[in-house]
């Protein structure tokens, strides 16, 4: 038997243990799992160590702690199972608990912390101070290697991709790949590797569609003409289009190795067929019209169903989304002319939105309406003993796992009540918030300011015909419009956050409380 490191001297015999045992999958392996619980039993037997518990995380990398379940399991029943708690935790060696250097320092301490001693059977660490010093050292050695063994496999399989091995995946359409043995792996069995190689079923069908692209033919025409061979839908041509396989170049990571396979093409047809993409994608582009001012805030003022903007050849116009979807016959709204609409609507919420009256008219409806309905000092005084009852039975529950250990139960009650007491801290903020708002006090300056900036930056929007941010300007006042042929109701609010003194407290209302909002009427003449 290979002569392991002894455990602690602190670790006596009849010393319950548990083990981790891990792998990375693969034949390249310093220990398979299986080697290394059997390496352990006979280390406890020589040891008179009682082994009590055994994780085992097979094919799983040591660089993260993402997927080690059973890593994950040890470390909380560690922490929380006093019953179970082993006095020592061993491991074949430091990199097999892990090969992150902040992991593994980060999960040894909180094995300490649990009263858990640490121990490797092949690394050798001094006892004392100066044992942590080295432990971070082999902990920062183990990640280097780590890295070094990824930049060996990158750079292996450059080196495979030059020599024109396929360093993965499936073969686009019009190749097959093929076995091809360039060596022999340490256990004698043969080391494949794939090469790409043309498709004799596919090989004139694919290069008769890079004809046709190269014509201006479309996706209809191609799918038609190689007789569904290639692709049975239209939309795979794209990407078929966008491939740089076919000039016989194969990728790496981000490298590229131009002539490692036989090429389907050549520069001028790639070129020219990527020129021709462009200019539809452009032209698409084009002929697409752009989205409506209204789109998302106009709804059918006869059936509620929200609007849909498109146009025709000779005007754009907004028709009722059901009406558009499920024929003339869904309803009777009539299209609505959009240039007109926009603009009519715009210019009365500039005109009548956009005054300090109307504000602080609707400032005020909104706090005579939260204090009509809400009694602050009730509620707060509500709040506060609840908050103290859900503080006391933590402090019970804290008291019975200090005294008598913690039960799994116990611990889930914690957590609960924990909780608990969290929702309770944030109804209380949101109380403070809707105090903050009904105590909102507004000057005339300051109101006219902001009114002014908003109306500046509204006005600039319009002028300059930039819809996106007309749009995003007016969702921030303007929440339904009611559109009809020759009339639309308008519903807004204002952002209070904006022009309170108590910005920063009310600026957290709007998620919780409903705030009363204005609504008018302004014609839509077509």
């Amino acid at each position: 038997m290979k002569d392991y490191i002894p455990p602690p001297s602190s670790i006596g015999a009849g010393a319950r243990a548990w083990c981790y045992l891990r792998d990375s999958g693969g034949e390249a392996q310093e220990m398979s799992v299986t080697q290394q619980t059997t390496a352990i039993k006979s280390y406890c037997q020589r040891s008179a160590l009682t082994l009590t518990r055994a994780f085992a995380d097979e094919a799983k990398s040591g660089t993260t702690d993402a997927g080690r379940d059973s890593f994950h399991d040890m470390i909380y029943l560690a922490e929380h199972d006093d019953g179970a708690r082993p006095d020592i935790l061993l491991v074949w060696s430091l990199s097999r608990f892990g090969r992150n250097f902040d992991d593994s320092q980060y999960y040894r301490a909180k094995l300490r912390k649990s009263g858990v001693v640490v121990h490797s059977l092949t690394d050798s660490i001094p006892d004392g101070k100066w044992g942590r010093v080295v432990e971070a050292m082999i902990d920062a050695s183990n990640q280097d290697k780590s890295e070094q063994t990824s930049r060996d496999v990158q750079r292996a399989l450059h080196d495979l991709a030059r020599q024109g091995f396929a360093p993965g995946g499936f073969p686009p359409r019009g190749y097959k790949a093929e076995a091809v043995i360039i060596g022999h792996k340490r256990n004698g069995q043969p080391r494949k590797v794939s090469r790409w190689t043309e498709d004799p079923e596919l090989w004139e069908v694919c290069k008769l569609a890079w004809a046709m692209a190269r014509e201006g033919k479309g996706y209809r025409a191609i799918a038609e003409a190689t007789g569904g061979k290639v692709y049975k839908s239209k939309g795979c041509w794209a990407t078929f289009f966008r491939n740089k396989t076919y000039l016989g170049i194969l990728k790496c990571g981000d490298e590229e190795f131009e002539g490692a396979i036989p090429a389907m093409i050549d520069r001028e047809t790639w070129d020219a067929v990527q020129r021709i993409h462009a200019e539809r994608t452009q032209h698409s582009k084009r002929a697409r019209p752009h989205a409506g001012m209204l789109s998302g805030l106009a709804f059918c003022d006869h059936c509620g169903a929200s609007m849909t903007q498109t146009q025709n050849k000779k005007w754009r116009y907004y028709v009722c989304g059901k009406k558009n979807r499920q024929g003339p016959g869904a309803c009777p709204a009539r299209r609505v002319a959009a240039d007109n609409a926009e603009a009519r609507i715009l210019d009365a919420v500039i005109e009548r939105v956009f005054t300090p009256d109307m504000a602080q008219a609707l400032i005020a409806e909104v706090q005579a309406q939260i204090a009509d309905t809400e009694s602050f000092d009730r509620e707060a005084a509500q709040l506060e003993r609840q908050i103290a009852d859900a503080q006391r039975k933590i402090d019970h529950l804290l008291d019975q796992i200090e005294n008598i250990g913690a039960a799994r139960s116990t611990q889930e009650r914690l957590g609960e009540r924990e909780r608990e007491k969290g929702e309770l801290f944030d109804k209380r903020a949101e109380l403070e918030a809707r105090r903050a708002v009904s105590e909102i006090t507004v000057t005339s300056e300051a109101l006219a300011a902001v009114i002014n900036a908003w109306l500046d930056d509204l006005t600039k929007a319009r002028d300059s015909k930039d819809v996106t941010t007309t749009q995003d300007l007016l969702r921030r006042f303007v929440t339904r419009i009611d559109l009809g042929y020759n009339s639309a109701r308008v519903t807004y609010r204002f952002p209070l956050n904006d022009c309170g003194q108590k910005s920063e407290t009310s600026a957290s209302l709007w998620g919780h409380s409903t705030f009363a909002t204005v609504a008018f009427v302004c014609e839509v003449k077509q």
